[in-house]
């Protein structure tokens, strides 16, 4: 009752100078604590009316993709369902198998897909050249059609999103100052959003409370790899690193040198972002290098192995007692924030 007092405060602080954190805080509060929410909060986070003549904000999905011809199909067809401005640019390197019968449904579906083709590529596993080379195509684009400053997002065809992700994101990130690093709900094997419907429903509770989460996953409250940031903000920290080879890392590499710049890192556990079980590929996970770099990370390895075994191993049961004590919104402001 005391936490949920402080975060209305604390939300109608924010609200009343018009921080656009306060949807994001507000949104948890309804979703996971119940909390009654003053009308007032609910007057002072409502969107603001968007200037005459002003385009609307779009955001710029950038998803690598080799192999995963399932999941990826799936990702389209979802897609079909989401509100928003929105593009999907597709770092291709995958052979036409895999990326042909979901390009035709997302055509059919009007979902905009901009592919760049590296299928005559060799691909090691780096998902930092591959988002590198969708963000650098997201700035080029940019500065030929005169746009103003783009939000960029990192994604995986394994995930699935809420309808209104876009409005979420635009409330979260703020260029110079905030960037945004959801925190996903990841299943374990044979587990789904389906299969967490009906286990509440069976029981006649809302099927979206954390206490009904945990048997079907667990927070994957260590991983960055969904970033959503300004693309001005990822320039002035250097994108993200070429030089990491192998799968992993560049996510964590990116968000220490964001902190370091300054940056407010916005964590959150996120009702509707999920991560999807799927077998382990061939590149592993979280095993990315820097040059000179000795060993991957071991625990993110043993966290990676007890998922892909289904789950419910000693790293997932001692992550979900760690973050059932934790709250739902985290906000990393390590240094000043700079100025602009």
């Amino acid at each position: 009752a005391d936490v949920s007092k402080h975060t209305v405060e604390y939300t109608m602080d924010l609200a009343v100078r018009g921080d656009p954190l306060a949807n994001a805080v507000t949104l948890h509060m309804v979703t996971f604590a119940d909390v009654r929410i003053p009308p007032i909060v609910h007057e002072l986070t409502a969107a603001r009316p968007r200037r005459e003549g002003a385009r609307a904000q779009t955001v710029h999905m950038v998803m690598p993709l080799y192999e995963r011809k399932e999941e990826f199909e799936g990702f389209v067809a979802r897609a079909a369902a989401l509100r928003g401005d929105f593009r999907l640019v597709l770092v291709d390197y995958s052979p036409a198998e895999v990326r042909a019968p979901a390009l035709a449904a997302a055509a059919d579906a009007g979902v905009r897909i901009d592919r760049i083709d590296r299928s005559h590529e060799s691909f090691n596993g780096s998902r930092a050249i591959a988002l590198r080379a969708g963000i650098d195509k997201i700035a080029a684009d940019a500065a030929s059609a005169g746009e103003r400053d783009e939000v960029v997002f990192a994604v995986d065809t394994d995930m699935e999103l809420p309808p209104d992700f876009v409005s979420t994101i635009l409330a979260r990130v703020v260029p110079g100052r905030r960037v945004f690093v959801p925190v996903c709900f990841s299943f374990h094997q044979g587990r789904s959003r389906d299969t967490l419907v009906a286990a509440a429903k069976a029981k006649g509770v809302p099927w979206n409370r954390p206490q009904h989460l945990y048997g079907q996953g667990w927070w994957r409250s260590e991983g960055s790899g969904m970033m959503a940031a300004y693309l001005s903000d990822l320039i002035a920290v250097g994108s993200y690193d070429e030089t990491i080879t192998g799968y992993g890392t560049e996510d964590t590499d990116l968000m220490t040198r964001f902190e370091k710049a300054g940056y407010q890192v916005y964590r959150s556990k996120e009702p509707f972002y999920y991560h999807l079980w799927h077998p382990p590929s061939r590149f592993g996970g979280h095993q990315g290098l820097h040059p000179g770099s000795a060993v991957p990370d071991g625990k993110a390895k043993a966290d990676s192995a007890a998922s892909a075994a289904g789950g419910e191993g000693a790293a997932s049961k001692a992550e979900l007692t760690a973050e059932a004590k934790k709250p739902e919104v985290r906000v990393h402001t390590p240094t000043p924030l700079r100025s602009k």
